[in-house]
């Protein structure tokens, strides 16, 4: 894989690219909500235990869909950008996070999502030249 191709942002449809970023950022912050409302409501140890298990599995599974769709619509062969770029969205606001709690978590959360992001854009890829 060619890194400075990945990140190479000619001829990408930024209607779309803007999409996935803001998808994502929507996502990311509702995630958020979602989990701090959920480590108020546990008291239990497992609890919180089970709810770090689902953070994460949402932080890779959340941008692996957005980063799918949007390069199922592009179709332009560029799939791995789209979703690296759009899951730069979801981690602007782990990274605000992380520098207001200082939590390991918040940095796994950063890179499974960058992680969901690229595997979502490579598989959008695979999916669509096995169809071709």
């Amino acid at each position: 894989m060619n890194f400075k191709h990945l990140l190479d942002t000619k001829g990408l449809s930024f209607w779309l690219l803007a999409s996935g970023i803001g998808l994502n950022l929507i996502y990311q912050l509702v995630l958020l909500v979602v989990v701090n409302l959920g480590i108020v409501a546990s008291s239990q140890a497992s609890g919180a235990d089970l709810l770090q298990v689902f953070v994460l599995l949402a932080c890779l599974v959340g941008p692996f869909v957005i980063g799918w769709v949007i390069t199922a619509m592009a179709g332009d062969g560029r799939g791995p950008t789209y979703g690296v770029y759009g899951s730069f969205g979801g981690a602007v606001p782990l990274v605000f996070a992380f520098l207001s709690t200082r939590s390991i978590l918040i940095l796994l959360m950063v890179v499974v999502t960058l992680a969901g992001g690229l595997n979502g854009g490579t598989f959008g890829e695979y999916l669509r030249h096995r169809k071709e």
